[in-house]
């Protein structure tokens, strides 16, 4: 019997212990929209934590402004992200103004604060989990003047079709950010790097638009990535990714995309019909990014079909540059740097020459039936 009072203090003080264990802010982002007049999706502010936060919100009128607190409670800006935070609140050319920073009264904690004009802006907040299961909250903000004309009208936003469509290619890392290492001491933004480059040439030379996020080995921000494909006038997005794993023995390609059942709605400040309508608006896109991932997958695998690479198959997840960006989006995983046989495959010409013809076909495939 004394033994489990024992054991029954101790789960009491670990379970005090945890609860005095304070949240950090692992990530920040803030993904812009340079052309918000024209655009319904204004930008997004994002951040990952260490543990599920709690929010609690609060809201002040002053004038024609407003500002919606979000209290976030025990929870933290790691030291190396303060940089970050300082830089978001100094961006002056936004229809909104944003601070994230600590509080200690009336209780210790994070406060994010949006200062906008309510006639027209409107926030959502949502909560996810990450691609890397970390947890997530997302602060969307929405052009109401834009969603009246849309409402007025009762026009779809996503554009699926084009005479002259434009595509942006974002070979994933680069730079000070090597991504993946894999056998042999591969690197996948080098991956990464020489098969979009393929990709961009095979597009160009079937008369298809292209802007490259980067063309060489350079350093770029995921949301400096999202904010290059936010300011083109692109149909679709495409993120290229080499994998990773701790078990050598995984292998293939996989590709994802965004969909609206990863996402749970904590807040909004629009009205119930303007969310519904929003929502819609999003559904539409995730369902374009759908159409997109599956075609350029399928057409991914039949192009190195000899090679007997493993179906990973189309997934759902919450990536940064899908979250990011306004236009239709998928984020590809050529195959996996960490397996022997796959890694020496990634880095032969032949082999990325057919990773290239198989997203160009599938994009095309994408575009003429979109």
């Amino acid at each position: 019997m004394k033994r489990y009072k024992v054991i029954g203090v101790i789960l009491l003080g670990i379970s005090a212990w945890s609860y005095g264990q304070p949240t950090f802010i692992t990530k920040l982002f803030h993904h812009k929209v340079p052309n918000v007049d024209v655009s319904l999706e204004m930008g997004s502010v994002v951040l990952y934590f260490t543990q599920k936060p709690t929010i609690t919100v609060t809201t002040k009128i002053e004038g024609d402004k407003k500002r919606s607190i979000y209290f976030l409670p025990n929870v933290r800006i790691k030291s190396d992200l303060k940089g970050v935070a300082d830089r978001i609140q100094q961006d002056a050319d936004r229809p909104y103004h944003i601070t994230i920073q600590e509080v200690k009264s009336p209780q210790q904690g994070l406060q994010v604060t949006l200062t906008y004009n309510p006639h027209n802006v409107g926030i959502s907040y949502e909560l996810f989990d990450s691609i890397t299961l970390q947890k997530g909250v997302a602060f969307r903000l929405f052009n109401k003047k834009v969603l009246s004309r849309l409402q007025a009208s009762g026009k779809q936003i996503i554009k699926t079709a084009a005479n002259s469509p434009r595509v942006v290619i974002d070979c994933g890392h680069g730079g000070i950010d090597t991504g993946a290492v894999g056998c042999n001491h591969i690197q996948e933004k080098e991956v990464n790097l020489q098969v979009g480059l393929q990709v961009a040439q095979l597009l160009i030379d079937k008369k298809i638009a292209v802007d490259l996020v980067r063309r060489s080995d350079q350093t770029c921000l995921l949301d400096e990535r999202t904010t290059f494909a936010n300011q083109k006038d692109a149909r679709l997005f495409v993120s290229l990714h080499s994998n990773a794993a701790p078990d050598a023995s995984m292998s293939g390609i996989e590709t994802y995309c965004l969909s609206p059942a990863l996402f749970s709605l904590g807040d909004t400040t629009l009205a119930p019909e303007e969310h519904s309508f929003v929502s819609a608006q999003l559904q539409g896109k995730y369902a374009q990014s759908n159409a997109l991932a599956h075609a350029v997958h399928s057409s991914l695998l039949k192009s190195v079909r000899k090679y007997q690479t493993t179906d990973r198959r189309v997934k759902q997840s919450v990536a940064q540059v899908l979250l990011g960006t306004t236009i239709p989006a998928v984020l590809v995983e050529l195959g996996f740097l960490t397996h022997h046989k796959e890694s020496s495959l990634l880095i032969q010409k032949q082999y990325q020459s057919r990773l290239a013809r198989g997203i160009v076909s599938g994009i095309l495939s994408y575009l003429h039936r979109a």
